[in-house]
């Protein structure tokens, strides 16, 4: 009897618990209609209470299977158990561990070789194998199943993780078996993390190697699980495995520390990125590759941006063309919650327009062809995502929230779009209800170093003296609270210049850093391209913005402080 897959279900709804006909076995009952497959949603979990399958939402895909005879190939060499030995692990932790010793083709010599083979095993089945030969090169099964390697050995609520085998097996050695290793640094960390369930892991301890991929994996990991959920071994040495035979590795373990996130820091939490900074200079803003753009108004990641704007001005089609842009220049990805926007399918295909450059309508004579539309699904299937919202009711900013979460430690998402702000379940009548989701989106962003970007309409704005054109909207002309203001890091707006012939003006209402491009009351501008959706940088002179008040931008665009040279003798004791 073979288990459940998730595709093969036909639910009701897409949270909380229910009861459906199981599809294998009411064909062959007399009572076919007989609900007793139950299902939670939230757990990701069925099981038919009638003839006995269980499965879990997994991403359904065909996996190769390596060679199951492992058990074979137990009777390690006494070359490899000393060569295990001389690394500081021994014997007993090979058998535990399952480790054999196989001939395999090693596509760096074209040949076959005598190799460790770290078997990996997922729910107690053999899914992929990783050969290593005597000279640290490395294969493995074609189309297997990518997972962590001992991710059945997680059965407490704490884990680590590890960079390599060698590491997980050094922990293994001095006792420490919750741990698991990437299979390849931070390479296919998305196909991992779907491939495997870690929900039931509620605090990590990241103990990666201490050089520069390292540092690339831990950020990686940061972002997938947040800070607040983890801390961090600072090896005396390289990694696990040099700490092991050095016989430092429980000390180091011991001394695992939290990340700072908040509460009470000193300037030594910090010390790493502080040097860090001394040397490379602050971190580089995120750029779009759009001409006019980048070099007058550019983010950070771990930012909240605010997007505002009249109806019909734009707003909406501007930023998913600025959006796809950076994802396309920072190999980025994105995630949608756009329920303004009506279907889903419907949105894709204005993204598709973009990322194209050709409108979808085929009244065009112009319009994309088959060819075309499949490469623009392709890319965008790798770089766009949407949140679809199927329980009663409408969602709330904590069910974002945490979808957020999860695309994050799955997908590994950088950017967020909320569109808009009214579409979130937010009492827009309570201003406390409205400053606490603000500042929960805040949190987000800093404790997973993304961008969250957020849509939201102004109050009915006023027209210009003696005219009918509306003036541009300003921060404070936010509708339902002056907390946009205060929580935000950056802001636009995206005014349509009718009196211009409908240029697209996008003003700066804020920004956070003084080392990022952008000033507040100026604008650049651009050209709508009705059938593609994209915009093009015009070169007319970019304007002022009266509208912002003085006092408004004394606020907004922090002063930049002149640089200088040496100090004041006395001024502190060094």
């Amino acid at each position: 009897m073979s288990g459940i897959i998730w595709k093969d279900l036909n639910f009701r709804r897409s949270s909380g618990e229910e009861r459906i006909v199981c599809p294998y076995c009411s064909p062959e009952r007399k009572k076919q209609n007989a609900k007793d497959l139950a299902v939670n949603h939230d757990k990701g979990v069925a099981h038919c209470h009638h003839c006995g399958r269980s499965g879990s939402r997994e991403p359904y895909k065909e996996y190769n299977l390596p060679p199951q005879g492992w058990e074979n190939h137990t009777a390690l060499s006494d070359a490899l158990v000393k060569w295990f030995e001389s690394r500081g692990i021994y014997q007993k932790t090979l058998q535990e561990c399952k480790i054999s010793e196989e001939r395999a083709y090693i596509p760096a010599h074209q040949r076959e070789m005598n190799c460790i083979s770290f078997n990996y095993f997922y729910k107690g089945n053999l899914v992929n194998k990783k050969y290593r030969s005597a000279d640290k090169h490395f294969t493995q099964v074609k189309g297997a199943r990518k997972v962590f390697y001992g991710i059945d050995d997680l059965t407490e609520d704490t884990a680590y993780i590890v960079e390599g085998e060698m590491d997980k097996l050094s922990m293994w050695q001095v006792g420490i078996k919750n741990c698991i290793s990437v299979p390849n640094g931070a390479n296919d960390l998305t196909e991992v993390f779907e491939n495997c369930d870690t929900s039931h892991i509620k605090n990590w301890i990241i103990a990666v190697d201490m050089d520069d991929k390292g540092k690339d994996l831990e950020h990686e990991l940061l972002k997938r699980f947040g800070r607040h959920n983890c801390k961090r071994v600072n090896f005396i040495g390289k990694d696990a495995n040099e700490d092991l035979q050095a016989g430092y590795l429980l000390k180091s373990i011991s001394k695992a520390t939290e990340y700072p996130v908040e509460g009470s820091v000193t300037a030594e939490d910090y010390q790493s990125d502080i040097l860090h900074y001394i040397k490379t200079g602050p971190r580089k803003p995120l750029m779009s590759g759009i001409e006019g753009m980048d070099e007058f108004f550019n983010t950070l990641p771990g930012q909240f941006n605010l997007i505002t704007g009249i109806p019909g001005h734009g707003k909406s089609n501007w930023l998913e063309w600025y959006i796809l842009n950076m994802c396309l220049h920072n190999n980025h990805k994105v995630a949608f919650f756009t329920p303004e926007h009506g279907s889903t399918s419907d949105h894709l295909v204005t993204l598709l327009e973009k990322v194209v450059g050709k409108t979808a309508d085929p009244k065009y004579q112009s319009h994309m062809t088959e060819t075309e539309a499949m490469q623009g699904i392709a890319w965008l299937k790798n770089h766009v995502r949407h949140l679809e919202y199927k329980g009663e009711g409408r969602p709330t900013a904590e069910w974002i929230l945490k979808k957020f979460s999860e695309h994050v430690k799955v997908y590994g998402t950088e950017h967020f779009v909320i569109d808009a702000f009214n579409k979130m379940g937010v009492e827009v009548g309570n201003l406390s209800s409205i400053a606490a989701v603000l500042s929960d989106l805040a949190l987000f962003c800093q404790q997973h170093q993304v961008s969250v970007w957020l849509v939201a309409h102004p109050t009915k704005m006023r027209k210009k003296d003696k005219s009918d054109y509306y003036e541009v909207p300003g921060l404070y002309d936010v509708k339902y609270s002056g907390d946009f203001a205060d929580q935000i890091h950056n802001a636009l707006t995206v005014y349509r210049d009718f009196e211009n012939g409908g240029l697209t003006r996008v003003h700066v209402l804020k920004k956070k850093m003084r080392h990022q491009a952008g000033q507040v009351g100026l604008a650049t501008t651009f050209e709508w391209e009705g059938g593609s959706g994209r915009f093009k940088h015009s070169h007319q002179n970019n304007t002022g913005g009266s509208f912002i008040q003085a006092k408004q931008k004394s606020v907004f665009d922090e002063p930049e402080e002149p640089l200088f040279e040496g100090g004041h003798e006395g001024d502190l004791p060094f």
